[in-house]
């Protein structure tokens, strides 16, 4: 057994035994897919996800991954970013509008991120547009 299925089959357990014990409990996972293959990885955050939201536990997760920020859907996420001294977060509640809009841009998630879409979704990026052809 590889290391990262090791790891994957060691949280699970842990992960289980929360569920069955009805824990409430916050779970901070980094790098979800390291040393596992995509599709261990993609299945491996299916079942997370099931089980996690059918709990009393919040489950954050961390990756630089484009195929698990891929795998976990947007109404999942949060995005930090940083400016000088503050941190500004931008998710699916404060951010809805956003979030729900980028579906129709045909993109993966991971250029949700990429693009910088989440700052800006369609209006302000339309309105660069429009600038620049009137030379504003």
């Amino acid at each position: 057994m590889s290391q990262g299925m090791f790891r994957a089959l060691t949280f699970f357990i842990q992960l289980t035994f929360a569920c069955m014990s009805n824990y409430s409990l916050c779970v901070l996972f980094d790098d979800i897919g390291e040393g596992l293959d995509y599709d261990r990885a993609r299945d491996f955050i299916s079942i997370f996800i099931k089980k996690v939201n059918n709990s009393n536990m919040q489950f954050l997760m961390t990756t630089n991954d484009r195929n698990v920020m891929n795998k976990i859907p947007l109404k999942y996420w949060t995005v930090i970013d940083r400016k000088k001294d503050e941190s500004i977060f931008y998710n699916y509640n404060n951010s809805k509008d956003i979030f729900e809009d980028f579906r129709y841009t045909g993109l993966n998630n991971f250029d949700f991120l990429a693009t910088d879409f989440y700052k800006k979704g369609f209006s302000d990026t339309l309105n660069d547009e429009v600038d620049t052809e009137i030379g504003d």
